[in-house]
């Protein structure tokens, strides 16, 4: 489960009471675990933190810790009476690079709370500040990875295709009633998505002469889409279903079920069959 920047925290500690914590600006209560005197962040600077939220029983629901990238967002330039009102924004306004610090913020002050949140009084997010970097650094290194993720996963979604072409590639193949060829090539038995599921996927598009028109990696972060409720193309909302969480295929899918005989100009030329590597990161069920 993945919840919002502001809402996912690093948690450390066990419950204390909470009429010894301090109070933020806004209200809310929070507690420094660890307090250094270094800088804190000014707007403008990138805060890249370790992250934990945990429940009124201590139950952690979420950790950053387990994602592959730590998560991180940017001090706003300009303030306003929604920001100011945030918590996490608040208590990271109070830290510097090392600090770890929690903030406990009653449900009944969030907006539309996930359905795990629903049976605790509170949540407490708990933060450590990993980093703080200025924003153009930051940018810089963020795009140095996504090139170096981008070329390693372009020669192996490139091997895959040409083994795929030279009939060589080992999958399991299940042609769908739709014409779309689902080649299953690491089945992890997990489960599978079902309609109304967010899933997360990586891919590479390909057109049969090999050609790579597309690729999630540019980006840096997976594509996602909901099954059944439209956001991608047909051949995809019928093939994804068919792989497991954490698995691999490779998707042969007919023009008619893909952009169809206009195609998608400029990139996509008319009655274009489209083959895509894909790879299902994860699925977050249906609410």
């Amino acid at each position: 489960m993945r919840f919002a920047i502001f809402f996912i925290l690093f948690a450390l500690i066990a419950c204390e009471q909470e009429n010894s914590w301090d109070k933020l600006s806004n209200g809310y209560g929070y507690k420094m675990h660890t307090a250094n005197q270094g800088a804190k962040p000014k707007k403008g600077e990138v805060v890249i933190l370790d992250l934990e939220v945990n429940d009124d029983k201590g139950d952690v629901l979420d950790d950053s810790r387990t994602a592959k990238q730590r998560p991180s967002f940017v001090i706003p330039e300009q303030s306003s009476d929604q920001l100011d009102r945030n918590p996490i924004l608040s208590l990271v306004g109070l830290m510097s690079t090392g600090d770890s610090a929690t903030v406990r913020v009653p449900i009944d002050s969030l907006t539309n709370p996930p359905e795990a949140f629903l049976h605790s009084k509170y949540i407490d997010y708990t933060i450590k500040v990993y980093q703080i970097q200025n924003a153009e650094i930051y940018a810089q290194q963020q795009k140095a990875i996504q090139d170096e993720s981008q070329n390693l996963h372009k020669t192996e979604a490139e091997t895959l295709f040409k083994k795929y072409t030279d009939k060589t590639l080992e999958a399991t193949t299940k042609i769908l009633p739709s014409g779309v060829v689902v080649n299953l090539i690491n089945d992890t038995k997990a489960e599978k998505p079902v309609n109304g599921d967010l899933v997360s996927v990586n891919y590479f598009g390909f057109f049969r002469d090999g050609t790579s028109f597309d690729n999630s990696y540019r980006t840096g972060r997976p594509f996602q889409f909901k099954i059944g409720l439209g956001g991608a193309i047909q051949g995809w909302q019928y093939g994804i279903p068919q792989i497991p969480k954490g698995g691999s295929a490779i998707l042969e899918i007919p023009y008619e079920h893909a952009y169809g005989t206009d195609g998608n100009p400029p990139v996509i030329p008319p009655s274009s069959d489209l083959i895509f590597y894909v790879v299902l990161e994860d699925i977050i069920k249906a609410q």
